[in-house]
């Protein structure tokens, strides 16, 4: 293996009653129990000759086989007798991470996995450049939206590979959906026309992005001379040719038509 695919170890994949299999695997986290070591929705891998098996950490379970077995916790609580001060217990206090598999890196490309990591396997930190590789990011030309949890890399997406097909932006209310979008859409703003520009049409029902219209090129870092335009137009200016529409175009317009009222 090469000098830079050898980074820190997480830890020691383990059997358990489901895994290692295909899709997921657990290892045991390696450090003292208090050690902040691996973090949830970290990636991760274990290297496997030229390939890499990528995962994400879904969990992390803290265990200590004293502590198993609520009949004897009770009796000792029940005594008044701390089982730390009659038993090594820290000895046997330790982390499991439960991963996700999601994808298989090679020199040539992304595949998706069709082998489980071996039982023993060593879990280790990821390459920034491995890790961009395989999340396909553009770094130097890329949509800087934000830096990637628990890793040293800028989350730059290339802007081709995510706007020219299907985007989705998914979350529990509060969690930054609207947030997310605006930073998108001032990188888009802010991008050379060398690079490539998009026109930006935004339907904004609750006015969230209504700022917009005030911004300025010096608001986003650049310089004067960067021009973009930016309209405003309200809701009732816009008009439907209902007579052009047919009644199929008519029901994806209003939810819940009936087959009645359709035809």
């Amino acid at each position: 293996m090469p000098d830079k695919r050898t980074h820190s170890r997480l830890g020691t994949v383990i059997c358990t009653s489901d895994g290692p299999n295909v899709g997921s695997f657990s290892f045991v986290v390696e450090g003292n129990s208090d050690e902040i070591v691996v973090r949830r929705s970290e990636f991760v891998g274990v290297s496997s000759d030229s390939e890499i098996i990528i995962a994400r950490v879904q969990d992390l379970i803290g265990t200590n086989r004293y502590y198993q077995h609520a009949e004897a916790v009770r009796e000792y609580q029940s005594r008044g007798e701390p089982l730390r001060a009659i038993f090594p217990t820290d000895r046997w206090q330790y982390t499991v991470a439960q991963a996700q598999v999601v994808g298989l890196w090679t020199e040539s490309g992304v595949m998706r996995p069709y082998f489980e990591v071996s039982p023993g396997a060593v879990v280790r930190t990821i390459d920034d450049e491995i890790l961009a590789s395989f999340l396909k990011l553009n770094l130097k030309n890329g949509l800087n939206v934000g830096r990637l949890a628990h890793h040293n890399l800028s989350f730059s997406p290339d802007m081709d590979r995510l706007l020219s097909k299907h985007l989705a932006i998914l979350a529990m209310s509060g969690a930054g959906k609207s947030y997310f979008v605006s930073v998108l859409l001032e990188e888009l703003l802010s991008r050379e026309r060398k690079l490539g520009r998009l026109a930006i049409v935004v339907i904004d029902v609750h006015g969230e992005y209504s700022y917009l219209e005030k911004i300025c090129p010096s608001d986003l870092g650049l310089d004067d001379d960067v021009a973009f335009e930016i309209e405003r137009i309200r809701g009732s200016h816009f008009q439907i040719p209902v007579n052009t529409l047919g009644a199929d175009a008519l029901a994806a317009l209003v939810s819940g038509m009936s087959s009645v009222q359709k035809r």
